[in-house]
């Protein structure tokens, strides 16, 4: 989860903290609207924010999760 942290720093200028805050929300909007077995997915999805060592499976978690989440608020990838 804190690549996805580091993202919306990155895209926002916010604050780490402030960032934090704006991951947790939507993850807890997110698992509240999704049915269990999902809700646990995405848990195991975002996890602690680690990976295996291999960095190509970290941008992989990455894209699942914007992938996602595009999908869940209506948006399109290009």
């Amino acid at each position: 989860m804190n690549e996805l942290v580091q993202l919306v720093q990155q895209r926002t200028g916010l604050s780490q903290d402030v960032a934090q805050t704006v991951v947790n929300t939507v993850m807890e909007h997110l698992k509240s609207r999704l049915p269990a077995s999902m809700s646990a997915g995405l848990d195991q999805l975002m996890g602690s924010g680690t990976s295996s060592p291999d960095d190509a499976s970290k941008g992989g978690m990455l894209e699942t999760a914007e992938s996602m989440i595009s999908g869940m608020m209506g948006s399109k990838q290009a």
